[in-house]
């Protein structure tokens, strides 16, 4: 369940949602206009690792030029 902070962000976009006419196309445009979109949120439960590197076997392993 969300907290109350991405509760009250649900609901401002609810309102904003139907505020402009159930529009879809504008709910995503408003959607990945917000800060809140581009924020990471791990669910509960999981742990920060901070130990993890983009893996680079797959990169390292095609032959150059590809």
């Amino acid at each position: 369940m969300p907290g109350s902070a991405e509760r009250a962000y649900i609901n401002s976009q609810i309102e904003q949602f139907t505020g402009n006419g159930y529009l879809v196309p504008a709910l995503f445009s408003q959607i990945a206009r917000t800060p809140e979109f581009f924020q990471v949120v791990l669910p509960q439960g999981v742990a920060h690792n901070n130990s993890l590197t983009p893996d680079t076997s797959l990169a390292q392993s095609q032959p150059k030029g590809e």
